[in-house]
């Protein structure tokens, strides 16, 4: 079994690029509300992506809380 972190630093460094370039899109007039739509979307796609990989067989356990998952391998 592999062992892996919490995700922490992961999620910071994630966030923190998210809302930079956030930042800098609406500075440069983007609608901020169409940026959380575009944002929903994309997460919504990559949730997509990670069960078309359970059901590939690629993946061995996954985990779907709300908007977040877990995925582990055993």
């Amino acid at each position: 079994m592999k062992a892996f972190g919490d995700g922490t630093t992961t999620s910071i460094l994630l966030s923190s690029t998210l809302i930079k370039n956030g930042l800098k899109l609406i500075e440069e007039g983007y609608n901020p509300i169409e940026l959380k739509k575009k944002l929903e979307q994309a997460g919504d796609k990559l949730i997509e992506k990670i069960k078309a990989q359970l059901e590939a067989g690629k993946t061995k356990e996954f985990t779907l809380i709300g908007k977040s998952f877990e995925v582990v391998e055993v």
